[in-house]
């Protein structure tokens, strides 16, 4: 008889064990798939922001090539502050008549360049994102971004 119940008990145990396997397995491939998600997400997030900020720099660039006076441009390229629940920073860099424009995310492993041909050189800078001002120094002749 006291066989019988240890049977109860050991198919119990066992239940449970295979239980929290198929849970915990379940709950793994969960992740991985909203962890790959959340970085597509950020990536085009980043993707469609870079070129909204490259626009605004050509934008900028073109104003001060006309005539009159380039010392009044000033362009705000109006960017969100986080980018699906976190924060990203756009860094500028000048390779000759280039402008390279890397966005990265500070939660997600997610880095996005884009390159542009700007007339006027662009000041070398490192920001956190959100609304950002786009001017001409006319004392350094380049485009200078800050936050706004």
């Amino acid at each position: 008889m006291t066989d019988r119940a240890l049977s109860y008990m050991v198919n119990y145990v066992l239940l449970l064990g295979v239980a929290v396997i198929l849970v915990g397995g379940l709950s793994m491939a969960g992740s991985a798939l909203l962890e790959g998600q959340h970085e597509q997400t950020v990536d085009a997030e980043l993707d469609v922001i870079g070129e909204r900020i490259a626009a605004d720099i050509s934008t900028a660039d073109r104003l001060t090539q006309t005539e009159g006076e380039a010392e009044t441009i000033r362009v705000v390229s109006d960017s969100p502050q986080f980018v699906s629940g976190g924060q990203y920073t756009i860094t500028t860099e000048t390779d000759g008549s280039d402008t390279i424009i890397r966005l990265e995310s500070s939660d997600a492993d997610v880095t996005k360049e884009k390159t542009i041909n700007t007339t006027t050189p662009v000041d070398e800078t490192r920001l956190t994102g959100g609304t950002l001002e786009i001017s001409y120094d006319t004392g350094d002749d380049r485009l200078v971004i800050t936050r706004e």
